[in-house]
């Protein structure tokens, strides 16, 4: 399971500040990430549905209003081994 900030939904100010804030953090390895480097960590693992997709689209209503859901600027993903055929 992951949940990680994504820089598409960020202004490029807003991904600076971000930044920012991450390296002034206890985690200074902290980055922000494109969609597709986020995708990585799932190499080699199954998504399951919905997938790779915005906080909100995973839980429908709790955070962030469905009609905006990159208003949370975190994408979610849960993924498992694939499962081998015997």
């Amino acid at each position: 399971v992951i949940s990680h900030v994504a820089t598409e939904a960020m202004s490029a100010e807003s991904n600076l500040a971000m930044t920012e804030i991450y390296r002034r953090s206890t985690a200074p390895s902290g980055a922000t990430r494109t969609r597709t480097m986020i995708r990585r960590f799932f190499d080699g693992l199954d998504l399951v549905d919905p997938g790779l997709v915005w906080v909100s689209q995973w839980a429908p209503g709790a955070i962030v209003d469905a009609s905006e859901p990159e208003a949370s600027t975190l994408l979610a993903g849960v993924a498992g081994k694939p499962v081998r055929a015997n």
